[in-house]
């Protein structure tokens, strides 16, 4: 990468930092170049930490590039770096949803489980409603998928998003039916 660091970029304003990695971010993906993309987007999210917007835009095109490059077993330590860096709530949920959904097209359903488990760490950290309907909503479709109706049912008992009460009884009774097959009932 580029060796940018926090004390290289004093120059420009964090504005100019963005648009910056914005076209660098650009022109590789139109030239499918996603390995320097990649090095150059862990670099920036784990060196240029003064810029939460610049952090955050590393974050999200880093998580992409796994998902382009099929690097399936590598989204677990992904998400676990995005949140330890601290980026925003929306840029940890836009990482979070692209690995889950690139786990579950790749049919890892260890992965997807360990992103589950992950997901269990940050979720006390999403504290706007809008975000824990969404967090909500993507845990349970990766419990769903993993065949783990215990976890969907606990997830229906405490309601999702912008369902209303027959839908959830319609949920619930579809989730007791393949649960019971599941189990051979």
């Amino acid at each position: 990468p580029l060796g940018l660091r926090d004390s290289h970029t004093g120059a420009l304003d964090e504005r100019s930092q963005r648009a910056l990695f914005g076209r660098l971010a650009a022109g590789a993906s139109s030239k499918g170049a996603w390995d320097v993309l990649d090095g150059f987007s862990e670099h920036v999210l784990g060196n240029m930490s003064s810029n939460a917007s610049l952090r955050d835009a590393a974050a999200v095109t880093w998580m992409d590039c796994a998902q382009k490059r099929l690097m399936i077993d590598a989204l677990p330590q992904r998400i676990q770096r995005i949140f330890a860096a601290k980026v925003s709530t929306q840029a940890l949920l836009k990482t979070y949803s692209t690995a889950l959904y690139a786990s579950m097209s790749g049919e890892q359903p260890a992965i997807l489980g360990e992103l589950l488990a992950i997901g269990d760490d940050f979720a006390p950290t999403v504290t706007e409603a809008s975000d824990k309907k969404t967090l909500a909503s993507l845990r349970f479709d990766a419990a769903f998928v993993l065949e783990d109706y215990d976890r969907v049912l606990v997830a229906l008992e405490a309601g999702l998003p912008d369902k209303d009460e027959a839908w959830h009884a319609m949920a619930r009774n579809k989730v007791l039916a393949h649960k019971a097959l599941k189990e051979g009932d």
